[in-house]
């Protein structure tokens, strides 16, 4: 099994997003407003492309991921601090 921590690009999107689906299904099903819960495609894009992240690949398949996010990047956001995603 080998395994790889690497930058998200744009082409992971899709994996991203479904990996993002998988993990916020308990959530979606307690009825819990959370926007990872009810991500999309342009949701995830533009993470990727506005903050750090990261994925962990298990044999080559997306398994985890993770985002560093910069305000600064991201005029919408509403804390004037880094923080993980």
């Amino acid at each position: 099994m080998t395994q790889l921590i690497r930058l998200a690009t744009v082409m992971d999107a899709s994996e991203v997003l479904g990996v993002t689906l998988r993990a916020y299904e308990p959530i979606r099903d307690l009825n819990i407003k959370f926007l990872a819960a009810t991500a999309d495609l342009q949701l995830v894009t533009n993470n990727i492309r506005r903050n750090l992240t990261y994925v962990l690949e298990r044999d080559g398949q997306i398994v985890s991921t993770v985002t560093v996010r910069h305000p600064w990047n991201d005029p919408e956001h509403f804390s004037p601090y880094p923080f993980i995603w």
